[in-house]
């Protein structure tokens, strides 16, 4: 086998933060002698980033049976022909995959970005009855992979619980440091009455709740992202207080630092669900690096990154009277939100950040190469 390590994805788009800007070009960055390649199914060719090899091996069915087959039996052909010593992968759907290189005498990597179970039960498109039973098929999948597979990423601690402890390490998904500082050096104190929410627009990350909390404030709501599924766009629209929503589509990282540099908080609200509760969302990080205050769920397990350093606002996601109290509170009391986003800028640069995390990742890959 060659010196080769190969992240492999089947759903991720070829830009993912995690996968590519930030483990990606880490390791390409540090691991001297190692030609580093990442192989995906978008359709859009072979490429290169940063020193990282893009291999693709074309669009997938949209079925989700159908790309979940054509997705391993894809990347397993394009693997066999790379001959890497690291496979690492990042979705459960190629845990069969990483099964079948191990046996094939390959070193491989689950990279575990959710909490699979769990997050399984939030899926409205299979009836109940079925998500329990599909839940507890991936937990089962996910047990013997963890003590099959050479070894495993957790994107928390929670998720790193629920894997042997002597092949797992925590990974967890800080920004990178100054990626989203703004740029213009526009002053917080001159911005305009403007919030932000940039990622999947979505009902269980209070989409509605988002919309409905404007009504009664001074503030426009700055959105960016994809609506999903994609009839939510005509659903928010049809409130009144979509008037005061500027919604930019879909952005790429400069564009939402753009966003974030105009922006009074960052809004971080999903429902309390059970792969949700004890989540470490990127956005939450993201906000907090840019040095806006956060509006945040209430959960208590991100009392520690928001309460605890005083970076925002903790608010019940369900109800849009307390979020809209929030967000008004931000704009009449423009110094003390600006003293809780330079308190989460501080907790980035000294504990929040992918500095750390990077190493943690490169140490891992050395013992296991060792």
């Amino acid at each position: 086998m060659s010196t080769r390590i190969c992240h492999v994805t089947s759903v991720h788009v070829r830009s993912d933060t995690r996968i590519l800007v930030k483990e990606c070009c880490t390791l390409a960055e540090q691991m001297a002698g190692f030609e580093i390649c990442l192989v995906v199914a978008d359709g859009k060719g072979d490429a290169g980033h940063e020193g990282v090899q893009i291999h693709d091996i074309g669009k997938l069915p949209a079925s989700r049976l159908k790309r979940g087959i054509a997705g391993n039996l894809g990347i397993l052909r394009k693997v066999r022909a790379l001959r890497p010593q690291v496979v690492h992968f990042h979705d459960p759907e190629l845990l069969p995959l990483g099964l079948v290189l191990r046996m094939l005498g390959y070193r491989v990597v689950y990279d575990v970005h959710e909490d699979v179970p769990r997050d399984i039960m939030t899926k409205e498109y299979l009836a109940r009855p079925l998500r329990q039973v599909v839940s507890r098929v991936a937990e089962v999948v996910e047990w013997v992979g963890g003590r099959l597979l050479s070894g495993i990423v957790a994107a928390t601690p929670v998720i790193a619980r629920r894997f042997p402890a002597r092949k797992t390490v925590c990974v967890q998904n800080f920004p990178i440091l100054g990626e989203l500082r703004p740029a213009s050096g526009n002053e917080y104190l001159d911005r305009p009455n403007s919030v932000a929410y940039v990622g999947v627009i979505a009902e269980i990350r209070c989409s509605n709740e988002m919309v409905q909390a404007l009504a009664g404030t001074e503030a426009t709501l700055l959105l960016g992202g994809k609506f999903s599924p994609p009839a939510l766009e005509t659903e928010l629209q049809a409130m009144p207080s979509y008037d005061k929503v500027r919604y930019f589509g879909w952005v790429d990282r400069t564009a939402m630092a753009e966003i974030l540099e105009n922006s009074r908080a960052g809004l971080v609200l999903f429902k309390a669900r059970p792969n949700y509760d004890e989540s470490q969302p990127n956005k939450l990080f993201e906000y907090m690096s840019a040095g806006i205050p956060v509006i945040a769920s209430n959960f208590p397990a991100w009392k520690r990154f928001v309460a605890e350093v005083d970076a925002g606002l903790m608010v019940d996601p369900d109800n849009p009277a307390e979020i809209g109290k929030a967000i008004a509170y931000i704009l009449q009391n423009p110094a003390r939100a600006k003293q809780m986003g330079e308190n989460g800028r501080k907790a980035v640069e000294e504990r929040f950040n992918w500095n750390t995390e990077g190493r943690v990742l490169v140490d891992f890959y050395r013992r296991m190469l060792a």
